[in-house]
């Protein structure tokens, strides 16, 4: 009798961490620490909220090597893929397959040897269910697994990103909020071309058989556990083609080589981009036909109020509006998709009624005015974040015309960066009775945000150097606090206080869960009285549950 295993998708290990990916090969190599037989059912699954079972196969190929620590080899052939809609553990223990989602815990998530295969329960008659479940699985309806964009339909580029994540300046990218990578074909790129079945396309800038990020992402989309999103571009606006995936048997075509050197691994080589094979899996196909597929189409304005990216990974379900709800069908901008804004909140939120009814017409517009550009400034945030290229520069400049993020005990604006002799901050704020509180800025893309085991953990040591900084201003604004006084009045140093804004819970390092990062900041921080230390990720979701409550979002506007 056949064995069933279980392995999991690499969604949960960061693309810029993966190994090398392979040229292609339909065949998943993975170790197991019991005998592994040719014939036995291998389940796909796919870690984080949103996933579940997309993939079944069966092993071919099995050897064994006593010497290591998994000696039991196995070469997995996965037949048949369903990376858009996964089958959730709750329509799994519905049909009676609970053993699937309780296999996952046993599992290992990945060794150096490769991907772990975790023996599952199931008998023939559930392995028989499981396929049969797999033949046609509903789409999504939850966050972050839901998408509900039809091929064809045209939108800016920027939105889909504040909404799904990925990288708005990349042409290939992989999302850490939604489970999805994206690839961006330029309608007008002469490398991007249709060979019969096969859609070539040219990928990110690299070196010469090295894989970045993003490359590595497309190209290992199906080790991921994730759809390929490909979009069609022209200026700002992008258009949905559908869902492709990378050719199994040879994910690039050729080099093409580029007219600049780079520096990788210590070495200069000529800059190189690959162009890669896709096939169709359902859509419809970019660059065919001379028309202009832009003009005409239908036209999608992603996310008005809180935006399909409410209820993002780690965040409160959100209340109104749904995912699907935000997700708006127009092709108008500017006043009347803030009224009509306004009335779906009136509609669905009693308390948004009494409170609208009681505010004249300018008051009203001006608040919807401000909670729109809270929302674009927090997308804007949001995509930067998850940009690994940003610099702390920008993530400050961007922070510099959203203080409202950090709460409303704080005037609006900021003051001055250079209080003390010596030191400079970020910028600093100030509440009504002329406390100063300052904010310092560091990367979002910081490795070993936290360190330690899953009994013991603390903050890593670029932490700990954000803190000392924070801790020397705060001495130095002690000691000076006479000076400051005497130039400038109206600001008390006495009792100033710091927020330190650095790193994100779900990535580079996933070791540890978003739950373990938060545990460990929030011990540290119930030990300190005047230094804050928070994540990128807290610090939007805060803001983002702010902006969700209708009765918050149309309060009495800021100056």
């Amino acid at each position: 009798m056949n064995r069933r295993w279980l392995v999991r998708a690499l969604a949960d290990k960061p693309a810029h961490r993966m190994d090398q990916p392979s040229q292609g090969g339909s065949l998943r190599s993975a170790v197991a620490s019991q005998p592994v037989g040719e014939g036995d059912g291998v389940i796909l699954w796919r870690p984080r909220k949103g996933g579940g079972v997309v993939g079944l196969g069966k092993v071919v190929r099995s050897m064994e090597n006593p010497a290591l620590r998994f000696p039991y080899q196995a070469s997995v052939k996965f037949d048949r893929v369903f990376l858009s809609t996964p089958l959730s553990p709750e329509v799994l223990r519905s049909s009676g397959l609970g053993s699937v989602p309780a296999a996952v815990q046993s599992t290992a998530r990945y060794t150096p040897q490769g991907p772990v295969l975790g023996p599952v329960s199931l008998s023939e008659s559930q392995w028989e269910r499981l396929e049969q479940e797999a033949l046609l699985p509903a789409p999504p309806t939850e966050w972050p697994a839901w998408w509900d964009i039809q091929p064809g339909a045209v939108m800016l580029r920027a939105e889909l990103h504040a909404s799904f994540g990925g990288s708005p300046q990349r042409t290939a990218s992989v999302s850490s909020s939604t489970p999805n990578a994206f690839l961006m074909v330029g309608r007008n790129d002469p490398a991007a071309r249709w060979d019969g079945d096969l859609l070539l396309v040219p990928g990110n800038a690299d070196a010469v058989g090295i894989l970045s990020a993003g490359n590595r992402a497309v190209v290992d989309h199906r080790r991921r556990g994730v759809p390929l999103r490909v979009f069609e571009t022209q200026g700002n606006d992008c258009r949905y083609a559908g869902e492709f995936t990378v050719d199994p048997e040879r994910a690039i075509q050729a080099w093409t080589p580029g007219t600049r050197t780079v520096t990788r691994y210590h070495r200069r080589v000529q800059e190189a981009v690959p162009l890669l094979r896709l096939r169709l899996v359902s859509g419809i196909r970019p660059l065919d036909g001379s028309a202009d597929p832009f003009d005409g189409a239908p036209r999608l304005t992603l996310g008005l109020g809180a935006g399909p990216r409410r209820g993002g990974p780690g965040a409160e379900a959100p209340a109104v509006p749904s995912p699907r709800e935000a997700l708006v069908t127009t092709s108008d901008r500017g006043v009347e998709r803030i009224v009509r804004h306004l009335l779906n909140l009136v509609e669905s939120d009693s308390r948004t009624a009494a409170l609208v009814n009681r505010m004249d017409e300018a008051r009203v517009l001006s608040a919807l005015l401000q909670h729109a550009q809270r929302q674009a400034d927090l997308d804007e945030l949001r995509a930067a974040v998850e940009n690994p290229d940003t610099k702390e520069r920008q993530l400050q400049e961007i922070l510099e015309g959203m203080t409202w993020i950090f709460g409303g005990e704080f005037l609006p604006g900021f003051g001055k960066r250079s209080l003390t002799t010596q030191d400079q901050l970020d910028f600093t704020l100030l509440r009504p009775d002329g406390t100063m509180h300052g904010v310092e800025i560091k990367l979002a893309w910081i490795p070993h945000l936290i360190i330690g085991d899953d009994e013991h953990r603390s903050l890593g040591s670029a932490v700990h150097r954000a803190i000392g900084q924070a801790m020397d201003y705060l001495v130095s604004l002690d000691e000076e606090r006479h000076s400051i006084l005497a130039k400038r009045a109206k600001i008390d140093t006495r009792r100033a206080s710091m927020t330190v804004v650095i790193g994100h819970s779900k990535f580079p390092d996933r070791r540890f869960s978003p739950e373990q990062v938060t545990e460990a900041m929030r011990t540290y921080n119930s030990h300190q009285t005047r230094i804050t230390v928070t994540t990128y990720d807290q610090l939007i979701d805060n803001a983002q549950r702010m902006l969700s409550v209708p009765a918050l979002s149309l309060g009495t506007p800021n100056p």
